[in-house]
């Protein structure tokens, strides 16, 4: 029946040719069920343009209240007798319309032969509604006064004659109606920027979809007004199955992915060292530590994951996280900064939340972020004139620690500290030669450690001094003594100088020490074939005593002190547990039933492997379900309660 159907309707009259026609037809619809090709869906897709309100304030400072102490004289006319000044602007929203409340000094008289007679005098606020219009031929938000009330200081309804009010009418909302939103620079700048953050083949697709953006719709919620962009969007569906994703980078892709990863790094402590200087609260500071750490802390575990979890979607996830976290501050701080041009501040917003929309579409569209999009997105946030630096540098940021809550940089010694390694011919421990020593896993394919960036002119380095830091049988309980007193000095001066409860003394004593045991078997250097060099893990990326991890904690220390000051990266290593200590094992779960001993393994497993771990680690601890690097601490906790240090002697000098 479907034979002689096709073949009425396509004329065809040979029996062989219908039902070659219908199993073609067949063929085509079993196609596109099974998803046996990728088709095209062009999707209508909002672009938000989100005009807080401390924002949208911003804009009327700028255009209508640039008299001193954001105010505009409006009306001063016969030596005062006529007089209209307006200050303190607010803008909100009310039962869905947007107003503007400002408080208001209103002086109105009749001026005779040079006095001011039968004066009214108002000082209390006056409210206008703002209409709101979008001319789409200049994309330019256009706000028109009306619906004018006075009201007294205290609120109560202020009594004006017709006459008065009509003329503050006429001159206020001639004002007000100067003030417009061009929209039409953000969408220039999404329009370039955008497709900086797609790879190269699919830009001129972003490009081309930019070009059809049109106006949607325009409200006032309560939060902030919004403007909708609609854009028609190009993505790809397919039911096939997914491409499995690569297990192991080459040498040279990894190296992109690493340049890749160190400019979001550089952009997320930029934009950090930004909102260091807007006077945010401990909560928000802690977060932002967080947001960076969990970032960092991510990259570590992928390199040293056997299945090298990297590419470009770890950075598109970091920075998207990282714009929803940092977002709100910006809007909540810089807004109502008066220093910030509103204008790049909305475009700067507009572009981050355009991606954040865009990334919802579903990976077919290609983001990728790159260097020069995120320049350009930092730049805006920048005074003009100011240059972006997004190098990557482990040079330490003094903003940066302050911002964090880590003080001021830790001292170093005034020296010059060695390269990759020291010749040990001219000194060895004494009864030895430092033959038996603990090595680690050599990276076994790519170095990952950073240059070490300080060449100052200082005194040379005291190779000397390193000589007692070498051990072996003959002066292992000098040596283990040694270390455990810098290990205790470090707690008994963080007491002293309020950075750790005395209370919490003993404890943190002890983490610390179960900390480097486990961590270094208290070395801070190794020894192979004649050359002493500082103590790097497996791949290549933290080092010491305490191994300290380079990337995760760039700009808080400086690297050539924490490869060859021990005592330096003691330090460190005490900041570093003493964060975790009083900011999530202590602080996070405060008045909990958590004992000594939940205590000292949740903060160890966070400096072990990050604050984003913190959650599932106490589950895990809940559970008594442990990681073997948590068992294993626990074991040299154990060891160091009990001062059987003897058992050092196992990861020194074994074989």
């Amino acid at each position: 029946m479907l034979q002689a159907y096709l073949g009425a309707i396509l004329n065809v009259k040979s029996p062989i040719m219908s039902r070659f026609i219908v199993r073609l037809c067949l063929a085509v619809w079993l196609i596109l069920q099974t998803g046996g090709f990728s088709a095209a869906a062009t999707t209508p897709t909002v672009l938000p343009i989100r005009l807080d309100y401390p924002l949208l304030r911003s804009f009327f400072v700028h255009q209508a209240f640039t008299d001193p102490g954001e105010s505009a004289v409006v009306i001063d006319e016969n030596d005062g007798c006529q007089f209209l000044k307006l200050q303190e602007p607010e803008i909100f929203s009310e039962n869905g319309a947007l107003r503007l409340n400002a408080r208001v000094k209103l002086k109105m008289g009749l001026p005779v032969f040079g006095t001011c007679q039968l004066p009214i005098e108002v000082e209390g606020r006056i409210d206008v509604r703002l209409n709101v219009n979008l001319d789409v031929s200049g994309w330019a938000l256009r706000f028109q006064a009306d619906d004018l009330r006075f009201s007294t200081l205290d609120g109560k309804t202020a009594i004006v004659s017709a006459k008065v009010v009509e003329l503050v009418r006429e001159r206020l909302f001639g004002h007000l109606d100067q003030v417009t939103v061009n929209l039409s620079t953000p969408i220039q700048e999404l329009r370039e920027m955008l497709p900086l953050f797609f790879e190269t083949d699919a830009q001129p697709k972003v490009s081309q979809w930019l070009q059809s953006i049109r106006p949607g719709k325009i409200a006032a919620r309560p939060e902030f007004y919004s403007v909708e962009l609609i854009m028609d969007v190009e993505t790809e569906s397919s039911s096939g199955p997914p491409t499995p994703a690569e297990k192991q980078l080459s040498s040279a892709e990894m190296e992109r992915f690493l340049r890749s990863w160190e400019a979001l790094d550089a952009f997320l402590v930029y934009q950090i060292d930004r909102l260091g200087a807007l006077g945010l609260d401990d909560q928000e500071r802690a977060d932002i530590l967080q947001t960076l750490l969990e970032a960092r802390y991510q990259l570590a575990a992928a390199l040293a994951s056997e299945q090298y979890d990297l590419g470009k979607d770890m950075v598109r996830a970091q920075f998207l996280t990282a714009w929803e976290r940092f977002s709100p501050l910006f809007r909540k701080y810089l807004a109502r900064d008066p220093s910030v041009a509103p204008l790049s501040f909305l475009v700067c917003q507009s572009a981050g939340d355009a991606l954040a929309t865009l990334d919802t579409l579903g990976p077919t569209l290609g983001i990728d972020i790159s260097r020069d999009g995120l320049v350009r997105l930092a730049r805006l946030m920048n005074d003009e004139g100011i240059a972006v630096n997004l190098d990557y540098s482990y040079e330490v940021d003094p903003a940066l620690r302050t911002m964090l809550g880590f003080g001021p940089p830790l001292v170093v010694s005034d020296q010059q500290f060695p390269g990759e390694d020291v010749d040990i011919e001219t000194f060895s421990p004494g009864g030895g030669e430092g033959e038996k020593v603990m090595l680690l896993h050599p990276a076994s394919w790519f170095d990952f450690s950073p240059r070490s960036a300080f060449a100052a002119e200082l005194p040379a380095a005291n190779t000397q001094a390193l000589k007692p830091w070498l051990v072996d049988a003959s002066n292992f309980d000098a040596y283990q003594q040694m270390v455990r007193s810098l290990l205790q000095e470090e707690t008994k001066q963080a007491v002293a100088a309020g950075k750790l409860p005395a209370d919490r003394r003993d404890l943190f004593d002890k983490i610390m020490q179960a900390a480097a045991w486990q961590e270094s078997c208290f070395r801070q250097f190794t020894v192979k074939q004649g050359k002493m060099s500082y103590l790097r893990s497996w791949n290549n990326t933290s080092v010491g005593l305490m191994q300290i991890n380079e990337r995760v904690w760039r700009g808080l220390y400086r690297v050539d002190a924490l490869r060859w000051d021990p005592k330096y990266n003691i330090q460190a290593g005490s900041e570093i547990l003493r964060m975790y200590l009083s900011d999530y094992a202590l602080k996070k779960i405060k008045g909990s039933s958590l004992d000594e001993e939940g205590v000292a393994r949740t903060t160890y497993a966070l400096y072990n492997s990050g604050p984003q771990n913190f959650t599932k680690f106490l589950a895990r601890h809940a559970k008594r379900d442990y990681y073997q690097s948590d068992a294993l601490f626990w074991d040299k906790y154990g060891w160091v309660k009990a001062g059987e240090f003897d058992k050092l002697k196992g990861c020194l000098f074994a074989e």
